[in-house]
């Protein structure tokens, strides 16, 4: 754990940005918000603990098998990192298809760039859907104390719109046929689905502020204790300490008068706060985009919207983006090169396309 710590170069800019912002302000503990990290700590455990299930790699493996073309396994893996990211994050979606993808794609002797890219897309803009897909929807509903009307009041348009324009792009492939190669047998393990559904609810519970934090907490790490302690050693603490160090930073800026003049300028215009998402976003990508911005602001709709649609774009724009890089480097031999152009022009003309959208979407 100490190991993955140190190599966590997000954690590392992060530590390094919170020190320099010590020169700025004092920090203050009520920069520090403990009620979303302790929220995290659960959904990342809760997360780990499916996974050791291989849930989603026995839907994978299943759905797979079943493609009679090259377009319906494209379809089937689009839509099930979209809808599988909604509940266990945009990062476990695209760690468990996008080897899967690329595995394949060795046997069977096909370009990958495209379907990786359209994967991560549709990971990244299903985990928007939900307050508990990714990170920044977390501590936006944290934040700003969001209602479960109010919340997907703003995501189900977007839902509805990205799910339609990823449908679209199913057009552009052949229905070549295909001869699958042998895949493993996934057996998921049932037996702690007595416990672990009811922990599960518990945790969305808490996510909705109707049930204290500190429950879902201890709810989620007995389970873990039941079913393999190991899991608590493997929660992404980098990330954890990642928003520690932005809450911080954040905060120490935000106290420094030139700053929070600067950014004043936002709390004034919807637009302005969206555009101001979805383009820091591209630089720093959507997690620290939406802790810096949301300090100065309380047009919550048009963050939502500027850092979901920002989390496309360029390889920063999203931690799921970096991944899906490191997957493809890991798992093909492919040069690289030509995985980053095709993802920067298909991810570019999804950012236009949605970032139109969604200002239309400000609108209503």
């Amino acid at each position: 754990m100490l190991s993955r710590l140190r190599h966590d170069k997000l954690l590392v800019c992060a530590l390094i940005v919170a020190l320099f912002s010590l020169l700025l302000s004092r920090p203050k503990w009520s920069d520090i918000n403990s009620t979303m990290l302790l929220t995290l700590f659960s959904l990342l455990l809760l997360v780990k603990i499916y996974q050791a299930m291989h849930v989603l790699d026995y839907w994978a493996i299943y759905l797979v098998k079943r493609s009679r073309h090259f377009r319906q396994l494209q379809g089937y893996l689009i839509l099930l990192a979209f809808f599988s990211a909604m509940f266990l994050t945009n990062d476990v979606a695209i760690i468990t298809f996008v080897p899967l993808l690329l595995l394949i794609a060795t046997k069977l002797k096909f370009a990958t760039p495209v379907p990786v890219t359209l994967i991560t897309i549709a990971a990244n803009l299903g985990s928007s859907f939900t307050p508990f897909g990714n990170p920044q929807n977390l501590f936006l509903l944290s934040h700003y104390r969001l209602s479960i009307g109010t919340f997907f009041r703003m995501s189900a348009p977007l839902m509805l719109v990205s799910l339609l324009l990823l449908l679209s792009t199913l057009l552009f492939f052949k229905k070549t046929p295909l001869t699958l190669p042998k895949l493993k047998t996934i057996k998921v393990d049932k037996s702690p689905l007595l416990y672990l559904i009811p922990v599960t609810l518990l945790t969305f519970s808490v996510v909705f502020s109707l049930v204290p934090s500190f429950v879902a907490v201890l709810a989620v790490v007995l389970a873990a204790l039941l079913y393999r302690p190991k899991l608590l050693s493997e929660v992404d603490y980098g990330l954890l300490l990642t928003f520690v160090s932005f809450f911080i930073a954040v905060g120490n800026i935000g106290r420094f008068a030139p700053v929070a003049h600067f950014f004043s300028v936002l709390e004034r215009k919807e637009w302005l706060v969206y555009l101001s998402g979805l383009l820091t976003s591209q630089v720093i990508s959507n997690v620290p985009a939406v802790v810096l911005l949301a300090k100065f602001t309380q047009q919550v709709h048009a963050l939502f919207l500027g850092v979901n649609i920002g989390g496309i774009g360029t390889l920063l724009a999203s931690l799921a983006n970096l991944l899906a890089y490191k997957q493809y480097r890991l798992n093909t031999n492919t040069p690289n090169d030509h995985f980053l152009r095709t993802f920067a022009i298909i991810n570019g003309l999804f950012l236009i396309i949605l970032g139109a959208i969604g200002y239309l979407l400000l609108q209503f």
